[in-house]
């Protein structure tokens, strides 16, 4: 098969981001109960311990605190290591400002997602 058979459409969801969104889809239509979790979009936790059992680390309550992503957004979800687990720009609380979202390439390393290092300890000096 031909490297360019898919110009001029998306870039096909890995298995991480399809099953990602499969469950994304679920958790919205289930009813919430109507008792009162902490949920923080920001960090992308919440308090009702579910969030636990979810190999994707999703909770009803996070996944219906946030409006639903555009189309972009499922090709870019990747899970990071630490929290927040999920950082987008799509990802904020109905009617919040804005997240002050950070590249992945900005160069912090703190969280243990940077990108691969080329070795040089020439490039640590100023």
């Amino acid at each position: 098969m031909s490297s360019d058979y898919r110009i001029g459409r998306t870039k096909k969801l890995s298995p991480h981001q399809k099953y990602f969104k499969s469950e994304w889809v679920r958790l919205e239509k289930v009813t919430l109960s109507g008792k009162p979790y902490i949920t923080d979009v920001a960090r992308w936790i919440c308090n009702c311990g579910r969030q636990k059992y979810s190999a994707y680390h999703l909770c009803k309550h996070l996944v219906q605190a946030v409006p639903r992503p555009p189309r972009p957004f499922w090709n870019r979800v990747h899970r990071r290591r630490t929290i927040p687990l999920y950082r987008d720009p799509a990802l904020v609380a109905h009617g919040a400002p804005p997240s002050d979202y950070v590249e992945p390439d900005s160069g912090n390393i703190s969280d243990g997602d940077d990108n691969f290092w080329s070795g040089d300890p020439k490039l640590l000096q100023d």
